[in-house]
């Protein structure tokens, strides 16, 4: 099966991901920008996201880039806590919630997909500008302006634009609460949020990143995140919030930079799945940044169109599981979701409060906490109990290279206790594959021994230079035997068809070369055949 996807996001590069983990390895991204780098600011990763990810084999990378959110407290605009929810292991889940720098993440999956994938997998400058394609699936992980989507909806019309608009940023200042606290704090109609997304530096401080949040009047809904405003204007915005243990217009007004935002999204489609064409993330289902939901959405979508055409070549499948679900979200988000506390509280008590019991029950805070968990899947319960999307494929062979090993002839050692000892010395030679080329550079040798049955155990080392400068250390292992005639022409250099005897090999590369780092965590095998002076054989990774 052969998938175009359409988007480096981060839906794009997880459902790459998650396809190659299925078994399904032909896949190519393209993406529109001529160059993908770290833009962007904060966003968390809950609970449900950090699963998939952690089955993809990153949790190390993501702990690696991510601040563990422990702590969620909603506020009033004096400071005044209006709940305060304990997240990720804190509150029993078997996965942590993360506040990560969006363009750091996306870089990590980028780097994790040029690694399984191969370096051509993500083909930048390259934009989707249709449903026209000639693979099996096209996949529209584009974003919210989505081409494919528009392609598939031409009368949809602009994002949806609420009225409100955000500001973005981020600033080094002193951590606040627990330290791995997330603030919600909001008046009704003004909201603020805050969250560090890094460790303290030498000085004590954390990067954090806020969000600001008015009605305005005249904003364009583009959904575009590159205009820039003046922190000292949006701070200007919340000089009158007082939370106390956070300076919030202090907190805007130190910031490098600040990006503009209308809150926009789209109405819940009625079909993702048209033939060979589907939609994922934002572009199947952009909703409000509300609940810390968008980027962990699209992730388990990705998880989820890969278990349905792994297990069912089937996405529509996976459009079942996903669409209503989704909608479901959309809708909720355009309530307020989980942030609808903030309004509830300033309703009931506009100039703040005694008791927050008497404004607020338990109850009815937990009630609305869990009804949104429930509705985007990640209560803890239903999430820790939740079978795995992992597919455990089949176990499927991708050629790497066609080696071509030129050698001395036989220096026989003699018989030692472990059988006949003879050395053969590598001379040079070359290999060439899609994703490793270059020259076997002279030096290495094959330390063979032949055994009483006839079986000669291979035992190469030997140095690869690939063209484009790096070095490679190989072993290879390996057995070659046959039917004793065979085995006699082959000793005496003569042409001998490869599939009267078996030769086959298994590779092991060592090198400090990054861009080659995958090979030492790839099983690789070969299949040989023994030449009059040199050694031809075609290697295969094992997926």
């Amino acid at each position: 099966m052969r998938i175009i996807i359409a988007g480096a996001g981060i839906g794009g590069l997880t459902a790459a991901l998650s396809l190659h983990a299925a078994g399904i390895t032909d896949v190519g991204i393209d993406e529109a920008v001529p160059e993908l780098l770290p833009l962007g600011v904060g966003i968390n990763l809950l609970p449900h996201a950090v699963r998939e990810l952690t089955e993809l084999g990153l949790a190390d990378r993501i702990a690696e880039i991510g601040v563990p959110i422990e702590e969620l407290v909603y506020a009033n605009p004096l400071g005044q806590v209006i709940s305060s929810e304990e997240r990720g292991r804190a509150a029993g889940y078997r996965w942590p919630q993360y506040a990560v720098h969006r363009g750091a993440l996306q870089m990590l999956l980028l780097d994790a997909v040029r690694e399984r994938l191969g370096s051509g997998a993500v083909r930048c400058g390259c934009p989707v500008t249709g449903l026209e394609h000639d693979a099996d699936l096209l996949i529209g992980a584009d974003g919210i302006r989505s081409t494919v989507r528009g392609a598939l909806y031409p009368e949809e019309g602009p994002p949806i634009w609420n009225g409100l608009t955000l500001w973005r940023g981020t600033t080094l200042a002193e951590p606040f609460l627990t330290g791995r606290s997330m603030v919600m704090s909001g008046d009704g109609s003004r909201k603020f949020v805050a969250y560090p997304i890094s460790e303290p530096d030498r000085d004590g401080r954390v990067l954090t990143n806020w969000i600001a949040e008015r009605p305005t009047e005249g904003a364009a809904a583009t959904g575009d995140w590159n205009r820039s405003a003046d922190p000292e204007t949006v701070a200007a915005d919340f000089a009158d919030w007082k939370l106390g243990w956070l300076d919030a217009p202090a907190l805007i007004a130190a910031a490098e930079s600040v990006f503009e935002y209308p809150m926009v999204d789209r109405d819940p489609l009625p079909r993702w799945t048209h033939g060979r064409v589907t939609l994922l993330g934002d572009a199947a289902h952009p909703m409000y940044p509300i609940g810390s939901n968008g980027a962990s959405q699209a992730i388990i979508d990705a998880r989820v169109l890969a278990h349905a055409l792994a297990t069912r070549r089937d996405p529509s499948f996976y459009e079942g599981q996903r669409r209503e679900a989704t909608a479901a979200i959309v809708r909720a988000n355009r309530g307020l979701g989980p942030e609808r506390v903030l309004s509830l509280a300033h309703e009931r008590a506009p100039h703040g409060f005694d008791d927050i019991d008497a404004i607020l029950p338990p109850e009815e805070l937990a009630e609305i906490s869990l009804r949104y968990q429930r509705l985007a899947g990640f209560d803890p319960a239903s999430l820790n109990e939740r079978p795995s999307w992992t597919v455990r494929a089949t176990p499927a062979l991708e050629r790497l290279a066609t080696f071509h090993v030129t050698l001395d002839p036989i220096l026989p050692i003699g018989r030692t206790p472990w059988g006949e000892r003879r050395v053969i010395g590598i001379t040079g030679g070359s290999f060439d594959g899609p994703r490793l080329s270059g020259t076997v550079l002279p030096g290495g040798a094959d330390w063979q021994i032949v055994h009483d049955d006839g079986t000669a155990t291979i035992d190469t080392r030997y140095t690869l230079r690939t063209d484009d400068g790096a070095l490679l250390y190989l072993q290879t292992r390996g057995h070659r035997h046959g039917p004793a005639e065979v085995m006699r022409r082959l000793a005496d250099g003569e042409e001998v068809d490869p599939d009267s005897y078996y030769f086959r090999l298994m590779l092991t590369f060592e090198t400090a070369h990054p861009d080659y780092a995958w090979l030492g965590r790839t099983v690789a095998v070969a299949t040989g055949r023994r030449e009059a002076s040199a050694v031809v054989y075609d290697a295969y990774t094992l997926s």
